[in-house]
């Protein structure tokens, strides 16, 4: 996501960044996903899962706020090229 997000701010590419927008929406979801299934293994007493899960938790939490600002930055640019229509012509290369 980051690399997708480096590259709408340098193209000003409008398909990026929707691209981008709907990578971020998919990977909230997969951050839930992940979430669940380490719950589940905290009630089956998995005894790594116990004494890893402050970490394994702030890991998650660290995933879910830079992709949140990720979208945010991609909505802002999204935002900023449809006020002043300042797309610049995409070519794809050669």
């Amino acid at each position: 996501n980051f690399e997708m997000m480096v590259d709408s701010i340098a193209t000003h590419n409008p398909e990026i960044i929707k691209k981008l927008i709907s990578q971020t929406l998919k990977t909230d979801l997969e951050e839930e996903e992940i979430h669940e299934a380490h719950i589940k293994r905290l009630h089956l007493g998995i005894k790594e899962c116990i004494i890893a899960c402050p970490v394994f938790l702030d890991i998650i939490d660290c995933y879910k706020n830079i992709n949140l600002h990720i979208f945010d930055i991609a909505n802002f640019i999204s935002k900023i090229n449809q006020q002043q229509q300042i797309y610049e012509p995409y070519s794809p290369p050669v």
